[in-house]
């Protein structure tokens, strides 16, 4: 449940990112408007990149592990932590989440599914008059490695992914040889760009963060700016056609309707053909997009965007630590206390296992005491000051057992005794030689692991 409570909470501070992102780029075109649509475009494929990038997930946890006594790692709450009210909501959550996720996959699934069958079943190959124009085209954009059909069921020009080939489908009628050049180099200019990856990419991102309203008119302002710089590529310095008689042509041709993101249509609403054909009015000259400046700019989208979804972020995990603390006294547990004893009574002595471990590293150990038997490791030259940490699991949380130091000179115990996990720094208050060990309080043999550390101190084996 612990995992199921992280990846929720990863969800939701990825989605608050992207979200943040997008009105960044709102805000910057309210105020200054769209004056490089290659730029426009670039920052809109960061802000979306957002979704899947777990960047603020990461700072929130790296934000809250500490390390102390350079031999554990110790994580706040929000990593490690759950209690029984914030299982069961979360619980709930990720149930809803995963219909959500079945919902949407499901109906893009079906419509991709049908839309696919329509489309094969209805295309047929093109004209004989078509293949010069083609040809050329296909010596043009070899690396696409397109093909051209004919197809009864669309009404408007669009191209998609089929059988692990780039399609560009053309309605059944007469097009003339300026038409034909018109539609085929804004589709190609699609295919060449992989805009159709980015519609996949999006579609998938909705399917996931399928609670974000936002992600939804995000997505669609992504695809309309892929058409505005596409048109802009098509339309720009052109020997076969002019401006005017490309925007003529987008004008005359009826929106699809498929509602299929991965596929690219000459033209869609109605309300989005006379937006792109009133920049390409407005628009000169097409301009070349630098990427220093694409770079620097989605630099500071991000910046921009990342702060607050940050400040977003420590909030809700501050809120679920919170949650954590109010439930905390159903879990506390007894604070250690330290006794001292010797060792010429009690339990027998056995030296545990010796691993081996380089000086001043964290000492791994896995050991099976026998019962009423104490295992006792290295033995180290220590000052006053020095400390011997030692951390512990018992196998079966029901067994009591001990982790302690023994003084080898006088032979003096000092110990915590409890069940389960046990972790304590001893610290050392006189000058000798000191050694860890683990006690088995029971008649029962015990399976004891964790590790130890032994703080400023000379080892020596006994």
């Amino acid at each position: 449940m612990l995992w199921i409570r992280l990846f929720l909470s990863c969800l939701l501070f990825e989605s608050a990112a992207g979200s943040l992102a997008w009105a960044v780029i709102l805000c910057r075109k309210k105020l200054w408007g769209e004056k490089d649509y290659f730029f426009a475009l670039a920052v809109r494929k960061a802000a979306l990149l957002l979704y899947a990038v777990p960047v603020t997930f990461v700072w929130v946890c790296m934000s809250r592990i500490h390390h102390s006594f350079r031999w554990n790692v110790v994580v706040g709450d929000f990593i490690k932590g759950t209690v029984p009210g914030m299982r069961r909501f979360f619980g709930i959550l990720f149930i809803l989440w995963l219909g959500g996720l079945g919902v949407m996959a499901f109906r893009y699934i079906r419509k991709g599914l049908m839309v696919s069958r329509t489309l094969r079943n209805g295309r047929r190959e093109c004209r004989k008059k078509y293949e010069p124009i083609i040809l050329e085209y296909q010596e043009r954009f070899s690396k696409t490695g397109f093909v051209v059909y004919e197809n009864e069921a669309v009404c408007s020009p669009i191209s998609i992914q089929q059988d692990g080939k780039e399609m560009i489908l053309l309605p059944v009628r007469d097009y003339t040889e300026k038409e034909l050049r018109m539609i085929l180099e804004h589709e190609l200019n699609h295919i060449a760009a992989e805009d159709i990856y980015w519609r996949w990419y999006g579609l998938m991102t909705i399917c996931v963060h399928w609670f974000n309203p936002v992600l939804y008119r995000q997505f669609q302002d992504l695809i309309c700016c892929q058409e505005i710089v596409c048109d802009l590529r098509s339309s720009m310095e052109k020997p076969w056609f002019t401006k005017k008689e490309y925007a003529m042509l987008l004008a005359s041709q009826s929106a699809p309707d498929l509602e299929l993101p991965p596929t690219s249509g000459f033209a869609e609403k109605k309300k989005e053909v006379l937006t792109r054909i009133e920049v390409m009015a407005k628009v000169k000259t097409p301009g070349h997009m630098k990427k220093r400046m694409a770079a620097v700019g989605c630099a500071c989208l991000l910046g921009f965007s990342l702060l607050p979804s940050m400040a977003f972020a420590s909030a809700a995990a501050g809120l679920q630590e919170m949650w954590m603390h109010a439930e905390e006294p159903l879990n506390w547990k007894p604070i250690p206390v330290v006794q001292y004893g010797s060792s010429e009574n009690g339990a027998a002595e056995t030296p545990a296992s010796d691993t081996g471990i380089p000086y001043r590293c964290t000492n791994h150990y896995a050991e099976t005491v026998d019962g009423n038997t104490r295992a006792v490791f290295r033995t180290a030259q220590m000052l006053a000051g020095d400390v011997i940490g030692i951390s512990a699991e018992c196998g079966n949380a029901e067994d009591t057992y001990r982790i302690g130091i023994e003084c080898m000179d006088t032979g003096s115990l000092t110990f915590l005794e409890g069940q389960g996990h046990l972790h304590y720094v001893f610290e050392i208050k006189t000058e000798g030689a000191y050694a860890a060990y683990i006690e088995n309080c029971g008649d029962v043999p015990v399976r004891a692991e964790g590790f130890m550390y032994y703080s400023d101190c000379d080892l020596y084996r006994r």
